[in-house]
């Protein structure tokens, strides 16, 4: 493997430099003071320095049920020293569990999501994380504070009659046809802002569940969301955007 115009045979000489490259290569979320770098971003960066280790994903049926889906991701890379020497194999696992009423698009999506968050995990025990591996703690508020957020929205929609989706893209159908209408009936930026912030508080719990699942159609819906903006002759200017 070369990398920065060397060439590397200690494949542990080449863990550290994919551990170090890490902060150039990719962009970092800042979460309440610590770095988190998306599963996305780190699944990348670790198969250009390792394209030939083996990732595999398990589901843990011991501990599957009709409300939930337990998820394994195992890496194995098979390393070596410099005079060529083999120095065996090691792993690093990860495990995540997803329930279905966890939120909206848990409904249909649990089971990638679990895989998402067991490959972040995964990929935390090799090694690529931000400034913290997510205790158990954190994960279990995590599911906690979704459960809520998901029932707080469904008694909002249920009152504000909004139809709830079933998916991700009914889920991004629903948004995009939302910012169209409020942008339509906006009269500047600023109250077009306004009328999407109850929106974004009540899904954000989803928006960052979206965000890990596809960096892509996250990307999509936030460049929807800032043309429709943009299309709205501003009469006056604001940085209050959340998504």
């Amino acid at each position: 493997m070369t990398k920065d115009n060397k060439t590397y045979v200690n494949s542990l000489e080449l863990k550290e430099l994919c551990l170090k490259k890490l902060n150039e290569n990719k962009k970092a979320v800042k979460v309440k003071g610590k770095d988190y770098y998306t599963v996305a971003s780190r699944h990348s960066h670790f198969l250009d320095y390792f394209p030939s280790a083996s990732i595999k994903s398990d589901i843990i049926s011991e501990l599957c049920d009709e409300n939930k889906v337990a998820v394994k991701v195992t890496i194995s890379i098979h390393y070596s020293a410099n005079n060529g020497a083999d120095l065996g194999i090691s792993q690093y696992t990860g495990l995540a569990l997803e329930r279905f009423d966890a939120s909206f698009i848990n409904r249909t999506s649990a089971l990638e999501n679990a895989e998402t968050s067991a490959l972040g995990r995964a990929l935390a025990a090799f090694g690529l994380h931000g400034s913290e591996y997510a205790s158990a703690d954190e994960v279990g508020n995590a599911v906690k504070q979704q459960a809520t957020i998901q029932k707080k929205a469904i008694k909002q929609t249920k009152k504000n009659k909004i139809p709830v989706y079933k998916n991700q893209n009914d889920f991004i159908n629903f948004l995009k046809k939302t910012i169209e209408a409020e942008s339509k009936t906006s009269n500047n930026q600023k109250q077009f802002e306004d009328k999407m912030q109850p929106y974004w508080d009540k899904y954000e719990g989803d928006l960052a569940k979206l965000e890990s699942f596809s960096d892509t159609l996250y990307s999509q819906l936030r460049n929807f969301y800032n043309n429709a903006k943009t299309s709205i002759n501003a009469k006056g200017k604001t940085n209050n955007a959340r998504l």
